[in-house]
């Protein structure tokens, strides 16, 4: 018997702004309303791993207004360059795993 894992999506954006990275996320937030057994909540990080710090995150509610963003310009989320160094950085990766446990 195969094991399902049920929960919630996170989303971030990293890195430089393309003019694809807005429809990317929408092809994304398409395909997860269709698995609403599954996919319980929609949470997006705004700014990428900053916002997940801050625990600034977007619930996406709303499936038929996300259309807009195939044509919106720019990371609507936000983006940046945040860099983790997993071998030295342990208090931010606990910070990590505490806000996930939370979502």
């Amino acid at each position: 018997m195969k094991t399902r894992l049920v929960g919630n999506l996170l989303y971030g954006q990293s890195g430089g702004p393309t003019s694809v990275i807005n429809s990317s996320s929408y092809g994304l937030f398409k395909q997860a309303f269709k698995h609403k057994d599954i996919i319980k909540e929609i949470f997006v990080m705004h700014y990428g791993f900053e916002g997940l710090l801050k625990e600034d995150l977007i619930l996406i509610k709303n499936e038929p207004n996300l259309k807009k963003l195939i044509n919106t310009p720019g990371a609507i989320f936000g983006s940046n360059r945040f860099k983790i160094n997993f071998s030295k950085d342990t208090e931010t990766l606990e910070k990590i795993y505490n806000v996930l446990k939370k979502i």
